[in-house]
């Protein structure tokens, strides 16, 4: 099992640090849960009638804080994830 934090970031600035991190076997796992995460973020802000908030990004980290994946909320908007890769280009 490894520890993975996923931090969230928007324009350019963290706005939530993720102390307590995820236990878990995979990297894919980590980004099934930012994908699922940032759609029901996303969901929550439409049915309190905000707009959703696209420029916002879940950065996964491992225990180092090297950063392995990042994950635009704009990116789950159709409901497909791509697939995984090492450092993906969406950033």
């Amino acid at each position: 099992m490894f520890t993975y934090y996923m931090h969230t970031r928007r324009e350019g600035e963290i706005i939530h640090v993720d102390e307590d991190g995820y236990r878990r076997s995979a990297l894919e796992s980590m980004r099934a849960e930012a994908f699922h995460g940032a759609r029901s973020l996303m969901a929550h802000s439409i049915t309190k009638g905000r707009a959703p908030e696209l420029q916002n990004s879940f950065e996964i980290t491992d225990e180092l804080g090297a950063l392995l994946l990042t994950v635009r909320f704009a990116d789950t908007l159709d409901g497909s994830m791509p697939p995984l890769e090492r450092r993906l280009s969406w950033d």
